[in-house]
C-alpha cells in the first residue's frame, strides 16, 4: 500500500506516506489524476455537516473509506460510493479493512458503481452554484428571523 497524505498533517504523522502539503483547492483533480489512487480516506475526529472533500474525491472518482460520523457517514451510506469504518477505529483495524478491500474485487466494483451514479445524479444536482444558492436561501431566513 502507498499512501499519499494532501493537507496539512500532524507532526505525529513526520514520515509517513508521501505528503504533499497543503493544495489548493482548483488543483486537487490534478493531484488525483498524478497518483491515481485507488481509496480515499476521510479520517474525520468530529462530525462534519457536508464534506466537501467527499465530494471532490467522488467527483474524481474515487470510491471512499471513512468514518462513520457525521454527514461522511450519512452520505457514504446512502450512496454505496464507500466503506464505512466506527470512529473509535485503531491505525491497525484501518490498515485491516484496506487489506480485505484489496481483496475484495466485487466490493470494490459496487462501490466504483455506486460512485459512477452519484456522478450521474447527485453530483450533477448538487454543484457549486445550487449549493451556493440553497446556503443562500438558508441565510437569509435566518438573518430575517432577528
Amino acid at each position: 500500500m502507498e499512501f499519499h497524505l494532501l493537507g496539512a498533517v500532524s507532526r505525529d504523522l513526520a514520515g509517513v506516506g508521501v505528503q504533499h502539503g497543503k493544495y489548493d483547492r482548483a488543483s486537487f483533480a490534478s493531484f488525483v489524476e498524478k497518483m491515481r489512487p485507488s481509496v480515499g480516506m476521510i479520517l474525520s475526529i468530529w462530525p462534519e455537516t457536508y464534506c466537501h472533500t467527499l465530494t471532490e474525491m467522488w467527483a474524481c472518482g474515487i470510491p471512499v473509506l471513512g468514518m462513520d460520523i457525521g454527514a461522511v457517514g450519512d452520505r457514504i451510506r446512502m450512496s454505496g460510493a464507500g466503506w464505512l469504518i466506527p470512529a473509535d477505529s485503531t491505525p491497525n483495524q484501518i490498515i485491516e479493512v484496506l487489506v480485505n478491500i484489496a481483496k475484495d474485487k466485487d466490493g470494490y466494483d459496487s462501490r466504483r458503481k455506486a460512485v459512477l451514479s452519484w456522478q450521474r445524479d447527485e453530483g450533477v444536482a448538487n454543484s457549486i452554484t445550487a449549493m451556493s444558492s440553497r446556503y443562500q436561501s438558508i441565510y437569509r431566513a435566518l438573518l430575517n428571523q432577528r
